[in-house]
């Protein structure tokens, strides 16, 4: 999941028909609703914290006063990486930086994490690509809680070619490709005390967030809702 400031990045570009509705005014709609659901507190309370070294998370999380673990999916080797990672950041500033309100209970303020990336450049040009994305979650201007969402460092292999064995099943043909970001991760970063308001808008948040991916799988979008 450093002080940060609400930005506006290239990435962002919404078409008008992906636009959800205003954000109703935050005083008819407080930033915490005081909402009693004891799963939300166990829910949160399963994500354990970890070793960071074991974790091969980027240095920006690793270096972390305090992080946790709230919620790691692998993905498959042949998604690209910084495609799906553009659409969940596209995804993340309507629902949450726009209507965070709205959707989660909550303001957002949703910025990028780059990492240095010189692969297909040319000689000494240096390259970045986008790795993940920040979410604050505000009440009366301040940050409460910090979410990072990121890919990992860790490598995994993609097949060149899927051929079909003897026996029918697929099998890896043609040798393979390392690719960079194993699983995606949702880390809570920082040491602010997280009350049970605070964990039903970290549920809402995470659950749409997973939910937004596998749309990706299927659809190539993660806003089916308007196609």
């Amino acid at each position: 999941m450093n002080a940060l400031r609400h930005t506006i990045d290239p990435l962002v570009r919404t078409p008008p028909q992906l636009m959800a509705a205003p954000c109703p005014s935050p005083s008819r709609h407080p930033p915490f609703p005081d909402r009693q659901r004891p799963a939300i507190a166990s829910w949160l309370k399963r994500s354990v914290a970890r070793p960071l070294a074991c974790q091969a998370v980027p240095q920006d999380i690793a270096s972390a006063a305090s992080a946790k673990l709230i919620s790691e999916q692998e993905i498959p080797a042949f998604i690209p990486r910084t495609d799906i990672m553009t659409q969940l950041y596209r995804w993340a500033n309507i629902e949450g930086g726009t209507n965070g309100v709205q959707n989660f209970g909550a303001n957002m303020v949703v910025t990028p994490y780059y990492i240095e990336d010189i692969e297909g450049g040319e000689e000494g040009e240096e390259r970045r690509s986008l790795w993940g994305f920040d979410v604050d979650l505000m009440d009366d201007g301040a940050m409460v809680c910090k979410v990072g969402v990121r890919m990992d460092t860790l490598n995994v292999e993609k097949p060149n070619f899927i051929g079909i064995g003897e026996d029918g099943f697929p099998v890896n043909e043609g040798g393979v490709t390392s690719v960079l970001g194993k699983n995606l991760q949702i880390w809570k970063v920082g040491d602010e005390t997280v009350t049970d308001s605070i964990r039903e808008v970290l549920r809402l948040f995470c659950t749409s967030l997973m939910q937004s991916v596998n749309k990706y799988y299927a659809f190539g979008s993660p806003f089916t809702d308007e196609l």
